[in-house]
This record gives structure tokens, sequence and C-alpha cells, in this order.
């Protein structure tokens, strides 16, 4: 599993800059909004997470700024109206807890949720990090998943040039008892100096994930490499998606095949999770 990182880590210290992509827009678009006291309400939203490209420094060098900062995750300010002439509302998150928002023109939605967000030190230890964060929603179960990619783009003198290319896929989890998200891999806290502390954090983080399952949670100990490799290696998988892949209509066009390859490698990071969910699940299922 420290080689998949050690090759990320390789990207974001040998680009100039990444750059990370939301395909939203800064208009009103339709949503239904969850109120702190569990309400909600249909109507129009502006200026939740708008469509921005941020210049992204290598992981070990972000300064003040998380990645979450720079995707807008933070965000605090928003308008929003019932019906398209209605009466316009600013909204924070002490209002709200939850958005569902039209992301396209073919009646798309997206759930995002506002979580507290944690993290796992060097030491093994989970820090509250005393923020909160939306999250777009990519499975509701008894462990929620979260996930989101970045983009990077090589610059030349400030300039960009070239198209965004995809990086990696973020993935966090939450215990649906609990009102926070855990990031098992914290990009904020990976660099090259600390890369052998990468599957101690993240055995650590899903301990704390499912630790309402003590049984499940036994099958974590032991060496934190062999262990995620049950999950994180499965080459004849690797193989079949490759397969799939290459065997695509030849006709299909140049776009839809990227975003096909796009989704394989997404699902190459979130998938391992979606296995321990469900042997968790199993182990527990009440």
């Amino acid at each position: 599993m420290k080689k998949i990182f050690a090759t990320i880590i390789l990207l974001t210290t040998v680009s100039i800059n990444s750059q990370i992509q939301i395909k939203f827009d800064a208009k009103y678009r339709e949503a239904e909004v969850t109120f702190a006291d569990k309400h909600t309400e249909k109507g129009f939203i502006y200026g939740f997470i708008e469509d921005k490209f941020f210049a992204l420094k290598p992981s070990y060098d972000l300064g003040l700024q998380t990645i979450e900062s720079r995707l807008n995750f933070n965000d605090n300010n928003f308008s929003f109206k019932n019906t398209q002439d209605g009466e316009k509302r600013r909204l924070s998150q002490n209002d709200i807890i939850a958005v569902n928002v039209r992301i396209d023109d073919e009646s798309n939605f997206q759930e995002w949720r506002l979580m507290d967000l944690k993290t796992v030190n060097v030491k093994g230890e989970i820090i509250d990090l005393k923020k909160k964060i939306w999250l777009p929603l990519y499975k509701s179960d008894k462990i929620n998943v979260f996930a989101t990619s970045v983009y990077s783009q090589p610059e030349a003198n400030g300039i960009p040039f070239g198209k965004p290319k995809y990086g990696f896929t973020m993935v966090y989890l939450n215990n649906s008892k609990d009102n926070f998200a855990i990031n098992p891999v914290d990009f904020n806290r990976v660099n090259i100096f600390n890369m052998n502390k990468i599957d101690d954090k993240v055995i650590f983080a899903l301990k704390e994930v499912l630790k309402d399952c003590p049984d499940y949670v036994k099958q974590l100990d032991g060496d934190p490499e062999l262990v995620l490799d049950r999950y994180f290696s499965n080459r004849d998988e690797r193989r079949k998606e490759k397969e799939e892949l290459k065997n695509l209509n030849k006709d299909l066009k140049r776009e839809y095949r990227k975003f096909f390859e796009i989704e394989r490698k997404e699902k190459m990071w979130i998938n391992p999770y979606l296995k321990i969910i469900e042997e968790y699940k199993n182990t527990c299922p009440n």
C-alpha cells in the first residue's frame, strides 16, 4: 500500500502546482436544504462551493491552508430562496447541516453533509481538528463514505498549460452514530518524511470509525501493511478492470473513455473501504 502513496507524493512534489476542480458554477441552483433542527426546505442556493480552480502546493508545504480549504469545503456563507423570485436569506454553517444540490442539466443531485473533522497524527492519536467542513456523500450506510477527487495541472513560470490530470481521490469515513468524519489518508499530513507511517495511520483511523464492533476491530490487529494488503492489493481485480476498460467500444468518444478511466481509478481508492465496511457489517449486523 505504501507504494501507491509514494507515487502520489512524487506527483505532488514534482508538479509546480496542482489544481482541484469542482464542477459547479456561481448561480442559483436547485437544492434541498436540511436545517439544524432537521426540517427540510426545497428551493435554490447560491454561493455554495462555487466552481473554482485552486493552486495547490505540494502536500508538505500547504502552509496554514488545507486541501479542504482550497476546495472551499469550509464554505460558511451562502444565499437561499424558496422560489426563483422569492426572498433571499443568508445562511451559514450555524443554520444548515446538509445540502442536496443539483449539479447538471440532467436532474442529477449531489448531497453534501456538514461534518466535524478528525485526523490521525504520526503517534497514532486521533486529533479533533476543531473545524467543520462540507463533504460530498458517495454512499450512505452504517459507515457513510464521502469522496472527492483531486486533479493536477502543470505550470511553467506560473502559467498553467495542458489539461488537468487526475491525481488521487480523498476518502472520508463517518460512523452514522457519530458526528465526525475522518480521512484515513490525510494528504495534508503526508510527505516523504512520514511515508512509513501511512499504513499505521490508516489502521488507527479505521479502528476509530469501526470501534462499535470490537470483534471486527480485532481483525485489524497485526502488521498494518499485511492487514491492508488484503483490501488494497487485489491484483486479479485490477487486471479485470483493465481488461474491461480495454474492451470498451472503440467508437466511444475520447472524452467518454477518459471518464471511464478516471472512474476506474477512483474506484481503486474507494472500493477497498467498501469491502472493509461490508466485513464490518457482516461481523456486527446490528
